[in-house]
């Protein structure tokens, strides 16, 4: 019961749940980044102009994701050359990784045919499907409850939700 708690056991609750929430969210990220690697180093050897466009894209998003890494992160060590670097790493190892398993799997654009063609469709279709089922669990999982906690009447998280799928479902409708 929270109300029997006292200041000092609400704030260790408080703290292991942001190091739960931050660690939760950086493993979830760093997976999800495994294909995002894997994604781009595809869509450059489908197009290079194709590959530019995407790690583009990528980058812009990957911004706000590595915020949303570290200030759990940061909240609850204090630390924020901790936060920084834990979040650097988690940014950045995981697309290398991905791009090499790209490279192991399909090899260079000098492999041509109807063949690659057809497991470059197969690769892409799982490396997104895994990615987006992924993010999914974690936002709906960790972060959507951990942002409701801040918000005790729940307004603004469930607007700002709201928003956010409404202007990703504008995206995908208009970009189609």
């Amino acid at each position: 019961d929270p109300k029997a708690m006292t200041a000092a056991q609400l704030s260790s609750r408080h703290h292991r749940m942001l190091i739960h929430v931050g660690l939760q969210t950086a493993v979830a990220i760093a997976l999800h980044k495994v294909p995002e690697g894997l994604i781009i180093y595809l869509s450059r050897q489908a197009s290079p102009r194709l590959g530019l466009s995407v790690a583009a894209s990528l980058f812009a998003h990957n911004l706000p994701e590595g915020l949303m890494l570290a200030l759990p992160l940061f909240l609850a060590t204090r630390r924020r050359h901790t936060a920084f670097v834990v979040s650097s790493l988690m940014g950045a190892v995981p697309p290398a990784i991905g791009a090499a398993l790209g490279m192991l799997a399909v090899g260079d654009s000098s492999n041509t045919g109807h063949n690659r063609s057809g497991r470059l469709s197969g690769i892409f279709g799982i490396a997104f499907g895994v990615t987006a089922g992924m993010m999914c669990m974690v936002s709906l999982n960790g972060m959507l409850p951990t942002a409701r906690i801040y918000d005790k009447s729940g307004n603004i998280v469930s607007w700002c939700f709201a928003l956010g799928v409404a202007a990703m479902l504008l995206a995908n409708t208009t970009l189609q």
